[in-house]
């Protein structure tokens, strides 16, 4: 990525769009800026010195996920059962995402107990995760993941070993993919997701970027909200999803809890 992005800096592109680690990007990211060139940054963390980028409110979304599935333990479990959490070790911003996953569930369902936290950031590494969490500790009754990836392995994981009762089991995870979503909606195991509206943060960007190469100032920061997605209303959020230029969705752009903009730039992450 960062040789892509050095090629597009040297070809004068008047426009990058990026997601990627932010280790080391400043300098390419300050020479780039510097020649004009209108950077925006969608990844998990912020890059300094991006013309914007743009960020999710991670700690709101992973706890909605907990809180759901404090809720759920409480109805089926009495109050009482062994967790495990598919989450990141490495990216500050996502670490803040898999804390508002602890943070939902023990706030709102004491009883809770989590057995095993392991790094997982894939499908593949989800399902060897969460593979290995229920074979250690096979009285697991709900794994939750930072992100759908990781959360559609355990799922897969989880299906294999047996636990195919929504009553009785719940994957849940923290993005709104296609991939979570889908999950979501075979009203199974896989019982809820944070939905981040991500077409309709393309959408807006690609706006932004319009307004940028028209050398208008863009603010250099815009944040995205979630929405929990269930088996209630997936249906309703896949078909948002898809229709991000719908004269009837233009409403989205303006809710505050959805996406909104600050003129405070941020920085990559120390730590």
């Amino acid at each position: 990525q960062f040789t892509d992005i050095e090629a597009f800096v040297a070809q004068r592109y008047g426009g990058v769009f990026m997601f990627v680690l932010p280790l080391g990007m400043e300098p390419l990211v300050s020479r780039a800026v510097s020649h004009g060139v209108c950077v925006f940054n969608h990844s998990a963390s912020p890059i300094t010195g991006c013309t914007q980028n743009i960020v999710l409110d991670q700690h709101t979304a992973g706890y909605q996920v907990g809180q759901f599935a404090a809720r759920w333990i409480n109805e089926k479990h009495g109050g009482s059962a062994e967790v495990g959490l598919l989450t990141s070790f490495t990216d500050p911003e996502l670490i803040i995402r898999s804390q508002g996953l602890k943070d939902g569930v023990l706030q709102n369902c004491p009883g809770a107990r989590f057995v095993n936290e392991v790094d997982a950031d894939t499908v593949d590494k989800g399902a060897a995760a969460a593979a290995n969490m229920l074979q250690a500790h096979p009285n697991i009754k709900a794994l939750l993941a930072f992100g759908d990836d990781p959360g559609v392995g355990a799922y897969t994981a989880a299906t294999e070993a047996g636990k195919t009762n929504p009553a009785d089991f719940l994957v849940a995870s923290a993005d709104g993919t296609r991939l979570g979503m889908d999950k979501v909606a075979l009203r199974g195991i896989y019982q809820c997701c944070a939905f981040f509206f991500f077409s309709f943060s393309a959408t807006q960007a690609v706006r932004d970027l319009a307004k940028c190469f028209g050398g208008h100032r863009v603010p250099p920061t815009r944040i995205m909200g979630s929405k929990l997605v269930t088996r209630e209303n997936v249906e309703t959020y896949q078909y948002i999803s898809s229709h991000p230029e719908a004269p009837e969705y233009q409403k989205f752009y303006g809710d505050p809890t959805i996406m909104r903009y600050s003129d405070v730039p941020l920085k990559t992450p120390t730590s």
